[in-house]
């Protein structure tokens, strides 16, 4: 699974693990269910999550131990999974995946501005002479706060290029810098050795999960920090041309 999910960019990881968890439908968590899912998300694998409840049947007894996973490329593919009601000569159904041949992008009302060339005074002055433009276009009943959004929009409409896509595209935050993603890989390499620790020993994995939650707090920390950074800087701006 580890390998796989390295060197291929679609993996489906199926079978009979014998563990029940609310993550893929069954009705409980146990402990095996846990385990397993805290190792697939270790390794990036997810899993299907079915319509129905169970996918054993034995003496009135049902569960769900039939776990498919996938990789995020093909979780995007993913129509979706249900349990046929054909007949099977096991005790477990069968069960159907319906997965799209292929992705497409799709058409998108949403859009960003491309800031990569703005000039901070520029932009400044430009949003200046809206103010002054839609202050003599308003009445009585338009408050300050609704003066302040339009005169924005109006002048990135003016001043800045828009550049469209697909929803399920990703930018990078406002907040991002490298010591965060250094920290969130030090997370995430921390998350994956306490998990392969407690599946070899479960009673020596205290300093190991200490140690995962210590960093995770760093990144949560650094992030606030980071935020408070952007927004004293974007303030800095804006007092910068009263």
């Amino acid at each position: 699974m580890k390998d796989g999910a390295r060197r291929h960019d679609k993996v489906v990881v199926a079978g009979d693990f014998n563990s029940k968890s609310t993550s893929w439908g069954g009705t409980t968590t146990d402990k095996r269910g846990r385990v397993l899912m805290e190792a697939l998300c270790g390794y990036g694998v997810f899993p299907l999550r079915l319509k129905e409840k169970y996918t054993f049947s034995k003496n009135g007894r049902t569960s769900c131990p039939d776990v498919i996973s996938v990789l995020n490329k093909v979780n995007e593919m993913h129509v979706e999974s249900v349990v046929s009601d054909k007949y099977s000569a096991s005790d477990h159904l069968y069960l159907m995946h319906s997965f799209k041949l292929r992705t497409t992008r799709r058409a998108s009302k949403f859009f960003r501005y491309v800031t990569k060339n703005l000039a901070p005074d520029e932009f400044l002055n430009g949003f200046d002479d809206t103010v002054e433009v839609i202050d003599q276009e308003k009445d009585n009943r338009t408050d300050r706060a609704e003066l302040l959004q339009k005169s924005i929009e109006r002048t990135c409409d003016v001043m800045l290029k828009k550049i469209s896509g697909a929803t399920n595209r990703k930018y990078a935050n406002y907040w991002w810098n490298a010591k965060i993603a250094e920290l969130r890989t030090q997370t995430h390499k921390a998350l994956r050795k306490a998990t392969k620790q407690r599946k070899k020993d479960f009673g020596n994995t205290d300093l190991l999960v200490t140690l995962c939650k210590r960093i995770r707090k760093q990144l949560k920390m650094e992030i606030a920090q980071s935020k408070a950074r952007a927004w004293a800087d974007f303030c800095k701006i804006l007092e910068g041309d009263p």
